[in-house]
């Protein structure tokens, strides 16, 4: 009886060990494959961070700009808001002053405008807290100031049309050139031509 060839003893440890090199082969790459995945997970995280930081600081930015904005146009419309209030407050006052001189109501209202107008802006100079680098000549300077503060005073509490163009003569057109007069100047003059269909003359 012929009983059947068996491979040898290398043979099948051979078989044995081949799948076990295989195994022991991958589990070797194993940590240069996680070290691998590591480091492009790490710098994925990094430039997901970095894009989240800048979208972030964009963001801050636009709103930063966009409040900067608001804020601008808030004082601008604020500022010339006040000096509407302003020119309408002195406007009212002048036409009480020149109703007392309704022949020449035009003329009177430019006057008494442009006096009210003087006579605040000199009283502002003359409260002007004192710095202490005055000279002699700045000195001579806020006594006239002070003494035409004073006279101006004195026509607001009993107001005539003569003396109010008297005091704008002495003042000249120092404050009444000044782009804030001349740009409230403007509204007044446009409104009280659409009023009166009179143009004032300043």
């Amino acid at each position: 009886m012929i009983l059947p060839s068996i491979g040898s003893k290398s043979d099948h440890s051979s078989a044995r060990s081949s799948p076990l090199r295989a195994v022991t082969s991958v589990l070797k790459g194993e940590p240069t494959n996680l070290s691998k995945i590591s480091a492009e997970y790490a710098s994925t995280q990094a430039s997901s961070k970095s894009k989240k930081e800048r979208a972030i600081q964009a963001a801050t930015s636009k709103r930063s700009s966009a409040l900067a904005d608001l804020d601008e146009a808030y004082e601008a419309a604020k500022a010339q808001f006040e000096a509407q209030e302003t020119a309408a407050n002195l406007a009212l006052l002048a036409a009480k002053r020149a109703s007392k001189d309704l022949a020449n109501y035009d003329s009177a209202f430019v006057i008494a405008y442009k006096f009210e107008y003087n006579r605040q802006m000199v009283g502002e100079i003359a409260d002007a807290a004192w710095t202490g680098e005055w000279t002699f000549r700045t000195i001579d300077s806020i006594f006239k100031v002070n003494k035409l503060a004073v006279y101006g005073d004195s026509i607001g509490l009993k107001y005539s049309k003569s003396e109010a163009l008297k005091f704008n003569s002495a003042v000249g057109n120092a404050f009444t050139n000044e782009p804030d007069f001349r740009a409230a100047l403007k509204v007044l003059t446009t409104v009280y031509t659409k009023t009166t269909k009179t143009k004032l003359k300043f």
